[in-house]
């Protein structure tokens, strides 16, 4: 009876494993990710199945720590179930959210805006529909006091802006 009780308790400690991604991800054609992770300075595990969010896609970095779940406590059973880098961290207040990655570019939601912050580089958006930009206040372009952006139906000097319009002409 008290093999049975330790063999459960062995095979329940083996349930969780604390690791770190040595190399990945592994190349596959299977459309799920595949890393190398190591648990402890001993376990080193190949191939090791990482499951994300759906919507959500990201290829951690070397050196980021994982969370993997084990069936039964089989080792040879695993998945990845989370990760974090200490590397890049955001400071979040209580209720925020981020996305963001080692480069610096994020998107943040904030208690009192929605930041984009794509650092040198381009923000480009792509659709072959309309852009649809709706304001309650002043749209301007560059920072603040930056050039203003007319709205269809704002006066203008000399005239009107229409949605139609190439340019702005004189009603």
């Amino acid at each position: 009876m008290r093999d049975a009780i330790d063999r459960v308790y062995r095979q329940a400690l083996l349930m969780i494993g604390l690791g770190r991604i040595t190399a990945g991800p592994v190349p596959s054609s299977a459309k799920v990710q595949r890393l190398q992770i190591a648990l402890g300075s001993s376990e080193i595990h190949d191939n090791e199945i990482r499951f994300s969010e759906y919507g959500f896609a990201s290829s951690p970095l070397p050196g980021c720590n994982t969370i993997s779940v084990y069936i039964a406590g089989d080792r040879a059973n695993g998945a990845i179930i989370a990760t974090n880098d200490p590397n890049f961290q955001v400071t979040l207040q209580p209720g925020e959210s981020v996305l963001f990655d080692n480069r610096g570019r994020k998107v943040h939601l904030t208690q009192t805006e929605t930041l984009i912050e794509g650092g040198s580089d381009p923000i480009i958006i792509n659709t072959t529909g309309d852009v649809i930009l709706t304001a309650g206040g002043t749209v301007q372009l560059g920072a603040a006091g930056g050039k203003k952006v007319v709205l269809d139906g704002d006066p203008v000097s000399g005239g009107t802006v229409h949605a139609s319009s190439s340019k702005v002409t004189a009603t």
